[in-house]
């Protein structure tokens, strides 16, 4: 049965496709999204996992980690996020790691989810930038650049710095990342 309209009825809008991440449909680059952010979280985490410290490192780093595992407050403001995290993470049960590198490991994990909340904002920046991505290839290029700019934040001398010892600015540059993210 055909639908009539009369001149007092708008038409009906037609429904669109599903949007997912950035109104992308799935086949303009949702997938190729997700996989560049998992891509940037597991390499970050790797590098930073090879290369972070194995117990103390220099300026507050030890007092960190003994303010994690005893739950104490360390110089101020205290930091009581990061030591009631730390404290979490000493008590993974990692056997292959110290508590030093438990703690060290809260900074690694924090540091990685910071630079996947960079590529995240690069794409979103993009996209309102440059508009919706139309195409397949338009989302690549639109994540391939998000790729480059969280690498280069991810190996950047200050915050890898920051994301191989026991420090709070890692887990400060995640959360500043998880709340421009919302």
């Amino acid at each position: 049965m055909a639908k009539v309209t009369t001149h007092n009825q708008p038409p009906e809008p037609s429904s669109p496709a599903p949007a997912s991440a950035f109104g992308a449909t799935p086949e303009n680059g949702t997938r190729w999204f997700w996989i560049g952010a998992g891509l940037v979280f597991i390499v970050s985490l790797v590098v930073y996992v090879k290369t972070m410290a194995a117990s103390s490192s220099f300026w507050d780093a030890g007092e960190y980690i003994a303010a994690a595992y005893t739950l104490g407050v360390p110089h101020s403001p205290g930091t009581p996020l990061y030591v009631i995290v730390g404290r979490f993470f000493t008590l993974l049960p990692l056997p292959f790691f110290s508590i030093a590198e438990r703690v060290n490991f809260l900074s690694a994990f924090c540091g990685a989810a910071g630079v996947v909340f960079v590529y995240m904002l690069v794409v979103r920046f993009l996209d309102v930038l440059l508009g919706k991505s139309e195409t397949k290839s338009d989302a690549v290029v639109k994540i391939a650049g998000a790729l480059v700019g969280a690498f280069f934040i991810a190996f950047s001398d200050t915050y890898w710095n920051n994301a191989i010892e026991a420090e709070v600015y890692a887990m400060s540059n995640a959360l500043m990342g998880f709340m421009t993210w919302l």
